[in-house]
């Protein structure tokens, strides 16, 4: 488990490298609806 944070930190600057944004990917929306 102490091993997840680094793991993430890792993937999310791997990521980033490439040039993908992490906290936007492509072809992922998300639909809110409020009743």
């Amino acid at each position: 488990i102490t091993m997840l944070v680094p793991a993430y930190r890792m993937i999310e600057q791997t990521a980033r490298a490439c040039g993908f944004d992490p906290d936007r990917p492509p072809r992922l929306s998300k639909i809110t609806e409020t009743f």
